[in-house]
């Protein structure tokens, strides 16, 4: 594959096709904080000007701003000029990233997606010669779990996006909250100034335009026949929690001696033998099958967040983030931030040296900051080496998180990592999983929508990671937020209960058995009190099918290896074959183990 062309072609902001004209469907809820903003009338020129890769893409941009180039498919315009970055923090931060849609119609779609984002009204124009977004809002600016907060509550936010034939370009401004007028005009103007080589019909983009324009507000485009128009079933009395009121155990839960603080993580080796779970850079370990857990220890790391994983080669890995503040893993350079990965080949009973994941340098126009680590490994394959291969994903905090969530991959079982890859724009809340096809996928919230996107397995270089076809990334569902533990009846779940982590805690598993069957779960809020809404996630978008709790949440998080019941729903590459088999769902709920389990009836 040719490495510029796959760069170029890259990642950012996404589709799930259609053809035009667009009618009305779903609408989103209103996000919390959203206010639209008035847009202030155009300025002048822009002196300098930018070229994306084959010269295919330019954008202008002013003087006394910088550029960067700080991962393999995105750029940033910072307004603090180059030599005064490692001196001064920028303000504004407009990120750029494009990705290569199937067909004109598909690039037109994902504006429509992007406008359903917010119940922020967008405005539609042509930019370039191609039909264009706008929309400009002030938001609660998200924050990080556990660093620092950020002085500024809120935030503008301007995002920009132009389908330019195939091509869907996006621009994500954050801009202060009390940014004036000519501020917030200016980062429009750096959106308009895109130019492409070629232009699209004058009386055709004139149309799609207009038709982009009579959307209702805050609809959901209609599904295509390729992504969402089947829908499973009505819930019924199968899709019942057996755990609730009335029913039977399938169980005995206990205790463990692992402390009071949560952001469990677990992983278990392929025969359950040995099980590791993790928290806060602590590890305790059973080589009995969970009978007993007498083995334990700490990451000598500067922070926590902890995730674990288990790969083919039997070892397991353990991640964290390295610095708090000052206070950094020795192995991360100087003047950085990092995540760290340790290896255990004692079945999780001593872990080894840390290696750096991910570093971040903590100055300068690529500068980031990460936050909320996950990592995944590959528990069926490994290299011809015999070598592991092992994925991360983050969220990117540097002037505020959501803006940018990045993915990184090792297939020489955590010693080296590729250079990172930023997820479409506006993404935020990564969750990984790995499918017994080698597959990589990518579970994450994008405004009022979560999203998934999928990855072929680790490169022979580790150069470049690279989208698995099929119309990647994809929308799941839209959701609702879910109140946190300052309410009666809150969500004390996978993550804290602040505004610097996401209470549905969307999640994605891959079925060991059939790598086609993929499935997401998170949390909502319903009208009798907190459920927990569990997702099969196929080619064609599947019902929320309903799992009501009882008395106290936890945040539904899959474990490696277990499943849930497949409803005849058409999966991401071919329909799953006919099957009785029996299957487990099981996962940790606040350092306990419980499991559902059921007999799968037939596909229809």
């Amino acid at each position: 594959m040719d490495t510029s062309s796959s760069l170029f072609r890259a990642l950012l902001v996404n589709s799930l096709l259609i053809t035009m004209p667009l009618s009305q469907g779903q609408a989103h809820p209103a996000q919390t904080g959203a206010t639209s903003v008035p847009v202030p009338p155009r300025l002048g020129a822009l002196p300098h000007t930018l070229s994306l890769p084959a010269e295919e893409v330019s954008i202008q941009y002013p003087d006394e701003w910088s550029l960067a180039h700080p991962t393999a498919n995105t750029w940033v315009v910072l307004n603090v000029p180059a030599d005064r970055l490692d001196k001064v923090g920028p303000t504004v931060r407009v990120q750029i990233g494009y990705l290569e849609r199937s067909d004109h119609a598909a690039a037109v779609r994902e504006l429509a997606e992007i406008a359903n984002e917010y119940a922020t009204r967008s405005s539609f124009l042509t930019i370039g010669g191609w039909p264009a977004l706008e929309r400009v809002q002030l938001l609660d600016r998200p924050q990080p779990s556990e660093a620092p907060r950020y002085p500024d509550p809120r935030m503008v936010q301007i995002t920009t996006a132009v389908a330019a034939g195939s091509l869907l370009i996006r621009l994500e401004g954050r801009l202060p909250s009390d940014a004036d007028r000519l501020l917030r005009r200016l980062v429009l103007d750096i959106g308009r100034s895109l130019t492409f080589r070629s232009e699209g019909n004058a009386a055709d983009v004139e149309q799609e335009v207009k038709r982009l324009q009579r959307l209702p507000r805050g609809a959901e485009p209609p599904p295509d026949g390729a992504s969402l128009q089947d829908r499973a079933a009505p819930l019924s009395t199968f899709d019942t929690d057996p755990g609730a009121a009335g029913g039977n155990p399938i169980l005995t839960l206990t205790q463990v001696p692992f402390g009071s603080n949560g952001e469990l993580e677990i992983a278990a080796s392929n025969d359950g033998a040995n099980i590791v779970m993790v928290k806060q850079s602590s590890w305790l370990t059973s080589n009995n099958g969970g009978q007993t857990f007498p083995f334990n220890g700490s990451l000598p790391v500067g922070d926590g967040d902890s995730a674990i994983a288990f790969g083919a080669s039997g070892s397991f890995y353990h991640s964290a983030l390295g610095c708090f503040g000052s206070s950094c893993a020795a192995v991360c350079p100087a003047n950085s931030n990092c995540a760290e990965i340790a290896a255990s080949t004692t079945n999780g009973r001593t872990f080894g040296a840390l290696t750096n994941a991910a570093v971040c340098a903590n100055s300068g126009g690529g500068a980031c900051s990460i936050d909320q680590e996950h990592i995944a490994a590959d528990r069926v394959n490994t290299t011809g080496g015999g070598q592991d291969f092992v994925y991360m994903a983050f969220r990117q905090c540097q002037g505020g998180c959501g803006a940018d969530s990045r993915i990184t991959c090792s297939l020489d079982s955590g010693a080296t990592w590729a250079p990172q890859l930023s997820l479409e724009g506006n993404a935020d809340f990564p969750r990984v999983a790995v499918g017994s096809d080698g597959s990589f996928y990518v579970v994450y919230r994008r405004g009022g929508d979560f999203r998934i996107d999928k990855y072929d397995a680790c490169s022979t270089n580790a150069a470049v990671m690279t989208r698995a076809a099929g119309g990647f990334p994809k929308t799941v569902s839209a959701f609702t937020t879910v109140a946190g533990c300052e309410v009666a009846n809150g969500f004390p779940g996978l993550d804290r209960c602040n505004d610097g982590n996401l209470l549905a805690s969307p999640t994605v598993a891959v079925d060991d058995t059939n790598a086609n069957h993929v499935y997401v779960s998170w949390a909502t809020n319903t009208a009798t009190g907190p459920n927990r809404w569990w997702r099969d996630l196929g080619g064609r978008r599947a019902h929320p099918r309903r799992r009501q709790q009882h008395g106290h949440q936890r945040a539904p998080h899959h474990a490696v290896g277990l499943h849930f019941r497949w409803k005849g729903l058409r999966h991401l590459v071919r329909p799953p074959q006919r099957h009785r088999r029996e299957q487990r769902l099981a996962g940790l709920l606040r350092g306990q183990r419980r499991a559902v389990r059921w007999q799968p009836r037939r596909q229809q």
